[in-house]
């Protein structure tokens, strides 16, 4: 009887952190950066200590993904960027940024997962803040952008992007 109690526990505590790490934000109802925007400025550091920001994205279609290494939907989000990553290479700017970790559980995740795309985990939302300005969205957030920093498409965890989506609006843009 006491490991049903203890187990019915786990699986409570382990729903209620899945729930947070994907939850909607608690800020004012503000608009997150939408479809024709210029993306704000931003500089990053990855985990690799290369600085990349919004003047490393221009001139090149670029992808940029907001993110937390314990949501599930992150979790879906995150292996079909890197789909889209490995498919243009070269041609795409591209930058995974931890919506608030740091980078000890996110360099864990990119290699237990294989992962090969650009990440930065700053350990702070400063950059998040700057895209979702207190939409009250959650994770993951897509911005797919233009050459000239332009999103084109946008999609949240409300509605996750394919990797067809995505390839199909580069394709578009590369043309």
């Amino acid at each position: 009887m006491n490991i049903m109690i203890a187990l019915k526990k786990v699986i409570i505590t382990l729903a209620a952190l899945c729930a947070v790490s994907c939850a909607k934000e608690t800020g004012t109802d503000g608009e997150h950066v939408s479809v024709g925007e210029v993306i704000p400025a931003f500089n990053v550091t990855t985990l690799d200590g290369t600085t990349t920001g919004s003047d490393t994205l221009l001139g090149k279609p670029s992808v940029i993904v907001f993110f937390d290494t314990t949501c599930p939907d992150c979790q879906r989000q995150i292996p079909e960027i890197e789909a889209v990553w490995r498919e243009f290479k070269g041609s795409i700017g591209a930058i995974a940024i931890a919506r608030e970790q740091g980078p000890d559980p996110v360099r864990d995740y990119w290699s237990g997962n294989g992962l090969t795309m650009p990440v930065a985990a700053p350990g702070n939302r400063e950059t998040f803040n700057l895209f979702d300005r207190g939409s009250k969205s959650g994770v993951p957030q897509v911005y797919v952008t233009d050459k000239e920093g332009r999103v084109t498409l946008y999609g949240n965890d409300k509605s996750i992007l394919t990797t067809i989506m995505i390839t199909d609006k580069l394709k578009e843009q590369l043309r």
